[in-house]
């Protein structure tokens, strides 16, 4: 079994468990699983943007699709320098990212007052915890309620792997994007330590712009080879 047929199964067994919460405890397993791959495993060692640090061509983004059913989306998205995935949420799910190659400057935030409804009210306040580099061999992690909100600069030629759990859907975990329209201070808290407190806004739902690419890496399953030691066999 391949590197990326393990993650597959390893981490459907995870979800799959009656104990299964969106705790980094419960997902280091998926962590470990995440940092052992190489730009082999996921056919990236020769991708034209891995040749070059930076880009100065105008393109959209790329993405390649790996695997998906209800339980967890896994693909790559990789971005040329200065290329911006937009400040966006993941309602009640958990994202896993590992930086592949490249580097890129990563910003989370958590909304203040968490009570479901915010998006519904257009937007709200919201605390910056996350504001740093990501990069190349890096795993970071948002939950339901921690550095749900995020947003990445690519620095220079970047690639980065998710794992989503569970995968956006129509009905209650739609994807909303965001744009930071104010900031205030504030010592509302046990230390009165200064705290910046942002203001974020719901913006109308982006066509992100993304380009379908094939994933040539090892295979998520084996289905397809046994299919065809079937039909081979039948065959000879």
């Amino acid at each position: 079994m391949n590197k990326i047929e393990n993650l597959v199964n390893q981490t459907k067994k995870i979800i799959a468990s009656d104990k299964f919460e969106h705790t980094p405890e419960k997902l280091s397993e998926i962590v470990r699983l995440l940092k052992d791959l190489s730009l082999v495993d996921v056919g990236l060692e020769s991708h034209h943007l891995k040749q070059s640090e930076q880009s100065s061509q105008p393109e959209k983004m790329l993405y390649q699709h790996i695997f998906e059913d209800q339980t967890v989306s896994i693909g790559i998205f990789l971005l040329r320098s200065n290329q911006s995935i937009p400040l966006h949420d993941h309602p009640n799910m958990t994202v896993i990212s590992l930086a592949l190659f490249g580097s890129a400057h990563v910003v989370s935030f958590d909304w203040k007052n968490d009570d479901g409804r915010n998006v519904i009210n257009g937007g709200g306040e919201v605390v910056q915890v996350l504001n740093g580099k990501f990069q190349s061999g890096e795993v970071i992690s948002c939950f339901p309620s921690q550095g749900n909100i995020h947003t990445f600069k690519a620095i220079t030629n970047f690639a980065m792997l998710d794992v989503i759990i569970p995968p956006y859907n129509d009905t209650d975990r739609n994807c909303s994007y965001f744009k930071l329209v104010s900031k205030r201070l504030t010592d509302e808290n046990e230390k009165k330590i200064q705290t910046t407190i942002y203001e974020l806004k719901v913006l109308p739902p982006l066509n992100l712009p993304l380009v379908p690419e094939p994933y040539l890496g090892s295979p998520a399953t084996s289905l397809i080879l046994h299919k065809n030691n079937i039909l081979s066999s039948s065959s000879s």
